[in-house]
């Protein structure tokens, strides 16, 4: 089925569990025209900043007091009489997420032999309300071995269905497996730090 997401999004600040506050985000200098009622156009306003910077900005312009409670930043929505919050929450530059489909599809066509990055990613694409794009996608990550056997385009091609997924839908699923990934690679870090200091102090 299509999905419709016709949700007004408000980016706050979290003061507290349920309690939040919204700005006048576009008078900040980071505000280039973004449509700050939309989740992508939310993303697209942070993904270029830090927090520290537009928290340090909205103090600057005295939108907030200096001894307002500072929780977090936050993605919230209004649904069934009670302001709900974006389950993956915001996407900063500090969180090192890229959303550009295309990146991502690129990077599943170059793993479809990692069973366990695969088993990981067809995890992320669970939904409650699963439209037909992403039933599909679904699909080719079940039947990748039809595609691998038929050459590297045979798998880009099929994979980019991915493509016609909804924002919100995609951007769960990016940013779910993204940030496995980086928690996984910043694992290996760690383990390569700790081996750094057996066999002498030198590098195993």
């Amino acid at each position: 089925m299509p999905y419709n997401d016709e949700k007004t999004y408000l980016l706050v600040i979290k003061r507290n569990n349920n309690d939040y506050l919204p700005l006048e985000w576009h008078l900040t200098s980071y505000y280039n025209g973004e449509n700050l009622s939309t989740i992508e156009g939310i993303d697209s306003f942070t993904s270029k900043i830090t927090k520290a910077e537009l928290l340090a900005e909205v103090l600057k312009l005295n939108m907030i007091d200096s001894d307002e409670k500072f929780l977090d930043f936050a993605i919230i929505y209004y649904e069934k009489g009670k302001n709900r919050e974006e389950k993956e929450g915001t996407i900063f530059l500090e969180d090192q997420i890229d959303l550009n489909t295309e990146n991502f599809i690129n990077y599943i066509a170059k793993a479809v032999e990692d069973k366990i990055f695969l088993n990981q990613l067809y995890n992320a694409c669970y939904s409650k309300k699963e439209e037909q794009a992403l039933t599909e996608f679904k699909f080719i990550l079940k039947n990748i071995n039809y595609f691998i056997n038929r050459g590297h385009n045979a798998v880009y091609a099929a994979l980019s269905i991915f493509n016609k997924i909804s924002y919100l839908q995609k951007r769960d699923i990016m940013i779910k497996v993204i940030r496995k990934l980086n928690n996984h690679e910043h694992d290996n870090k760690q383990i390569l730090k700790k081996e750094s200091f057996s066999y002498e102090g030198k590098v195993a």
